[in-house]
């Protein structure tokens, strides 16, 4: 208990030693220092943490936190209870053994349906079950697009039956949650059309269906999905046709009128036919000397000699002196003839057309009127003409016109912006301004504290110098009061009227105003103190 005091009286003449103003340093540097192991302790204690699944169905969660408690793995939920946070060290252990486990398992049930029927299931339970398991891989395949979060896929299959009246068809439906803030293009609804189309057998595009949670139909049975994907693209393909060509046209005038002095606009009337032409060319090649060639040639020759046959007649001995006496005249010909072919070249030249052709193109052209006159609209309407590739021909057509611009709204625009620049820069200097007044009262802070200890220790030093220079004063006069018994008596009335002045002094005078001193001046008591120290030593020697 003796001691407990002991070290209680030592704090408080320790704590007496200090002035006001370094007692408050000290206690801000203390809490700082306090705060400083809290935070660090807090941080330091709490592992780091990483997302091991994400965008995790409730029911796979749920199998995964079970599972995580279980083996007694910390973990953390975020996202509204869709992202489960584990320890870094041990992610991809833990991955690997939650995914031997088949977690998680996607939220949906595919193939693995399948797993679980025996040997002994009927004809039904297995057709359900396909149909079950192929609902589900369709559903992960449609939920696995950037734009969708869940998606739901029913089937109709029809039975096969080979005494069955009439052909049943095939059907799907397909309903989309999409992420918040997205949307689904048209090409992307063209996309799960086709792939639910082509998973299954025998269903035609034209039988799936696809809407959305808000109860928006995107694909109707039957609705012509491709020609409406098709029209979309035409538009969308016109459009960046007509930006692109606005925007060249636009650089060009910048750098005649100046910026925001010129707005170009381009309608165009693209054609996305597609067609093919075929023809046939013929033309008869000639030889060297200009004559036509001749592909094949052939001659026939015909020679007779004989009687020549009479008519028959009469039958009857008339008739049998007739063709005797005709008999006896005989007679001959020849027949010459000559066939010459010809060769014709033949030339087939087949001629497709690309789709997107410019049908007729209209360029408009708004000029301020403070930035051209009247006689230079020609010169920037040939500029347009050369620049967007006006054709005559095609009925293209290029107005440019000056009117007088309203700057009111860009006047604003800039006030506006230059406003929110001075607030950012305003708002930058303010967090500098923060920094730097937080990092100077931490400054001060540690001066503060590091004068107080500073002044603390000059302070004993003071002390020690203090109470081993008073022991040399002592042990001198001693030595002095030693020398003068040697030497004999000596006249002290004499010296008390040579220093009546000395006697006047207290021990308590004395003991103040070297205080005081210390307090005032410690650099010089100190030094003085030295130099006394180091006579006295001189003296020893």
């Amino acid at each position: 208990m003796a001691g407990v005091q002991d070290l209680r009286q030592k704090l408080a003449h320790q704590l007496r030693g200090f002035s006001r103003t370094q007692k408050i340093g000290m206690a801000v540097a203390a809490v700082a220092v306090i705060l400083g192991v809290l935070v660090a302790g807090r941080f330091s204690g709490k592992p780091d943490l990483a997302p091991l699944f994400t965008d995790l169905e409730a029911s796979d969660a749920a199998a995964v936190t079970e599972r995580l408690t279980s083996d007694g793995v910390p973990y953390e939920l975020g996202d509204g209870g869709r992202t489960v946070l584990v320890p870094r060290d041990q992610l991809y252990e833990l991955r690997i053994n939650l995914a031997a486990s088949g977690l998680p398992s996607g939220g949906t049930s595919g193939w693995s349906v399948l797993d679980d029927q025996g040997i002994t299931a009927s004809e039904f339970s297995q057709r359900v079950g396909y149909q079950r398991a192929l609902e589900g891989e369709l559903s992960k395949m449609v939920s696995s697009l950037d734009a969708v979060e869940t998606a739901t896929v029913r089937l109709v299959l029809p039975r096969d039956d080979a005494f069955a009246l009439s052909d049943s068809k095939s059907s799907a439906s397909v309903l989309i949650r999409t992420r918040p803030g997205r949307t689904l293009e048209p090409q992307q609804v063209q996309a799960i059309v086709n792939l639910v189309s082509s998973s299954v057998q025998g269903l035609d595009p034209e039988a799936v269906s696809v809407a959305d949670t808000s109860g928006s139909v995107l694909v109707a049975p039957g609705s012509g999905m491709a020609e409406g994907v098709a029209g979309s693209s035409q538009q969308q393909q016109t459009d960046a046709f007509e930006v692109n060509l606005a925007s060249e046209i636009r650089a060009m005038l910048v750098s005649v009128v100046g910026g925001g002095k010129a707005t170009v606009t381009v309608n165009a009337d693209l054609d996305f036919d597609k067609r093919q032409a075929t023809s046939e060319t013929f033309t008869e090649p000639v030889t060297a000397d200009g004559e036509r060639a001749p592909r094949e040639q052939s001659t026939r020759t015909e020679e007779y000699a004989g009687a020549v046959p009479q008519d028959a007649g009469v039958l009857g001995a008339e008739q049998a002196a007739a063709g005797a006496g005709a008999a006896a005249d005989g007679s001959s010909y020849t027949s010459n003839e000559e066939r010459t072919s010809y060769a014709v070249n033949r030339e087939v030249a087949t001629t497709e057309t690309a789709p997107g052709q410019v049908r007729r193109l209209s360029v408009a052209v708004l000029v301020d009127e403070a930035a051209i006159g009247a006689e230079r609209v020609a010169d920037v309407e040939a500029l347009v003409n050369a620049a967007a590739g006006i054709s005559a021909e095609r009925g293209d057509q290029v107005v440019v016109t000056r009117m007088s611009f309203d700057d009111s709204q860009a006047l604003a625009a800039e006030t506006e912006l230059a406003a929110a620049e001075a607030a950012q820069r305003a708002e930058a200097r303010q967090r500098q301004l923060t920094t730097i007044a937080t990092a100077l009262v931490v400054l001060v802070v540690l001066a503060l504290a590091y004068r107080s200890v500073r002044g603390s220790r000059r302070k004993r030093k003071l002390a020690a110098d203090l109470a081993s220079a008073q022991q040399s004063v002592a042990s001198t006069l001693l030595e002095q009061q030693l020398a003068a018994e040697a030497l004999g008596p000596v006249d002290l009335t004499a010296i008390e009227s040579a220093v009546p002045a000395q006697r006047e002094i207290g021990p308590s005078s004395v003991q103040a105003r070297v205080a005081s001193m210390v307090e005032e001046q410690p650099e010089e008591v100190a030094l003085l103190l030295r130099s006394w120290l180091g006579d006295r030593r001189a003296v020893k020697r």
